[in-house]
């Protein structure tokens, strides 16, 4: 999976991941996840593993900017 638009890593590990999106929190769990690459000049990561779940805190997001960030 690629992330764009990521502020802040949280929290890598094997069963779970937490980032921030601008404002917003994301979480992902699943099992075996790895940070295979990090972008800091364009705020891009990468992550490897079986996805389980993908919690986006969606109180502070415009409608669109969530699917945007995760398939642009």
């Amino acid at each position: 999976m690629e992330i764009q638009g990521v502020k802040k890593i949280i929290e890598i590990t094997p069963k779970k991941a937490t980032f921030t999106l601008d404002t917003t929190p994301l979480e992902i769990t699943g099992e075996n996840l790895e940070l295979l690459q990090l972008n800091n000049d364009n705020n891009k990561i990468k992550i490897k593993g079986k996805i389980s779940s993908v919690i986006l805190n969606k109180s502070t997001v415009k409608n669109d900017s969530f699917f945007k960030k995760l398939f642009s």
